[in-house]
């Protein structure tokens, strides 16, 4: 077997994601209260380090061009791809804005978040959903709701039309979308035939809808199995 030199640094649970700069896909996880950047052949590329961080990080998501949400105790950090970086081989990421969400002083519960656009972020801490936005004034929390139970896994179609949420451990997974008309988050719900442990979305190309758009959410139970049908599908 080749050997291959790892960055040794411990990641925080939860952290590891994937994200795109420079036409170049990179690893990206947190170690304490910094970014570790990884190519995805595994060599170490460079930690990413910001006084604003106060907190061990413990969620990072990446926007579909590279944009990086970073989680720390109550405050979201946005950073974004360096379009010039000093070492074209190295990507690097700079910071952008912060958020403080309006959570209970002293809650630990996780935040679990995903990106509906590089403009749109949705997070979630326990039975609550938060909506950060970017607007002329800079990034802020735009919307807040309550869902009525605790929200762990929380996955957005590659559109960012629609996003889900669920419970570990649940059979129902509630699809939302938001009605920019009305000002208000509509959604409905998809019973899986087992406990919940993940979901994810996939779009494509339905041949047999004369090549219309598929979007389709899949669940995973808990065993790590799918469903023989998918939960929710839409054509476009």
């Amino acid at each position: 077997m080749a050997m291959r030199a790892v960055y040794t640094g411990r990641a925080n649970q939860g952290t590891l994601t994937a994200a795109a700069a420079n036409e170049r896909l990179y690893i990206i996880y947190g170690s304490g209260q910094d970014l570790v950047v990884h190519a995805e052949n595994g060599r170490f590329v460079r930690q990413v380090t910001d006084e604003r961080i106060t907190d061990p990080i413990t969620r990072i998501a990446a926007s579909r061009s590279g944009r990086l949400a970073v989680v720390s105790r109550n405050r979201v950090l946005v950073f974004d791809a360096d379009p010039n970086p000093s070492d074209s081989d190295k990507a690097n990421w700079v910071y952008n804005a912060f958020a403080d969400l309006d959570i209970a002083a002293g809650d630990a519960s996780p935040i679990v978040c995903c990106w509906l656009n590089d403009d749109r972020l949705v997070l979630a801490s326990r039975c609550t959903l938060f909506m950060l936005a970017r607007t002329n004034n800079g990034w802020g929390c735009l919307k807040s709701w309550t869902t009525g139970c605790s929200v762990d896994v929380i996955a957005a179609a590659p559109d960012g039309a629609v996003f889900a949420t669920a419970t570990a451990g649940c059979q129902m997974v509630k699809v939302w979308q938001w009605a920019e008309d009305c000002d208000y988050m509509r959604f409905h719900y998809v019973v899986h035939s087992g406990s919940i442990r993940d979901i994810f979305w996939h779009q494509g190309t339905n041949t047999r809808k004369s090549g219309m758009q598929e979007l389709v959410l899949y669940t995973v139970s808990q065993e790590g199995r799918l469903p023989d049908k998918p939960g929710f599908d839409d054509y476009r």
